[in-house]
């Protein structure tokens, strides 16, 4: 009791020598300083400039005495680190990679703990595509898909192969012949990952041709994923490289219509469609080209 006296006794003091030094007579006087100082987290008016650099965009607010009110940093996740924690996301966009559990991290944020099944190239559409490819044959060269008009799409592959198997069903009753007449088609039908056994399907020329415009994008995804094979192999020695669709291209010499022909149409990794004759001159659809899945998510 006689300590808490002591203590209390020697507060007062010091609170009457700090009166004696300010010249304060009151608390109200002192109130009066306090409050003729200027607030400098909330200023009247200033100046708000705004800079981005190394994936950073930094917010900064100036009051009119020249004194920095506010700093704010936002950080792009497009240049987020490796040691960064994984930030999903669920909107699509070139080089996103899509996991076995149906989760969805940018290019910069692959998660190392996750199975990866494809790395999405066509926002609008939702596509994705495949972590590896083949080489095969489009169509056998005794197949009917060798020189039959199918009429195939160019929009969208998803439906091509119940196109061909209409139209040719001697020829695809049976896996065994499915796999013998049409190489291409029956690799991506049957191609599967964890997560997503089915569904795969060979693109048309049109979604061929949107994953070669993104293949940078595609390609930035492909190479943080371990066993993952780029869309451009060949690019080392400065060449393209070819895949087929599952388009055909039906060409007209004249209006003759016999004298039509069928090609299969491929496209390369430098955005050129090449139609490879099936039924004039050499013949090409039976010779390989790479074969890459792609599917919706």
């Amino acid at each position: 009791m006689r300590a808490k006296t002591l203590g209390c006794l020697a507060a007062a003091f010091c609170l009457a020598m700090i009166f004696s030094v300010l010249g304060c007579s009151t608390f109200d006087d002192l109130r009066n300083d306090l409050a003729a100082v200027p607030s400098s987290s909330s200023p009247s008016s200033g100046k708000t400039t705004t800079t981005t650099k190394d994936g950073k965009t930094v917010t900064t607010t100036v009051s009119d005495d020249g004194k920095t009110v506010s700093t704010v940093i936002v950080e792009d996740m497009y240049k987020r680190k490796d040691t960064d924690e994984p930030k999903y996301v669920t909107y699509f966009a070139p080089g996103n990679i899509v996991y076995s559990d149906g989760t969805m991290t940018t290019e910069y944020s692959f998660d190392k703990s996750k199975t990866p099944v494809a790395v999405i190239f066509d926002a609008k559409n939702r596509l994705g595509v495949a972590l590896t490819m083949t080489s095969l044959a489009w169509a056998d060269e005794n197949s009917a898909g060798y020189k039959m008009n199918f009429k195939t799409s160019s929009t969208s592959g998803a439906d091509n192969w119940n196109v061909i198997k209409a139209a040719d069903p001697a020829g695809t009753n049976t896996p065994e012949k499915c796999a013998k007449n049409y190489p291409a088609f029956n690799y991506c039908v049957n191609y599967s990952a964890p997560g997503y056994k089915s569904g795969w399907y060979l693109p048309s020329t049109a979604e061929l041709k949107m994953l070669m415009y993104y293949k940078y994008n595609v390609e930035n995804a492909l190479k943080r994923i371990p066993g993952a094979e780029l869309i451009n192999p060949s690019a080392s020695k400065n060449a393209a490289d070819y895949y087929w669709s599952s388009t055909q291209w039906v060409f007209k010499s004249n209006e003759n219509l016999a004298n039509n022909y069928i090609a299969a149409t491929a496209y390369s990794t430098n955005l050129f469609a090449n139609a490879d004759d099936s039924t004039h001159g050499t013949p090409k659809s039976y010779i390989y080209n790479f074969v890459r899945p792609i599917r919706k998510f």
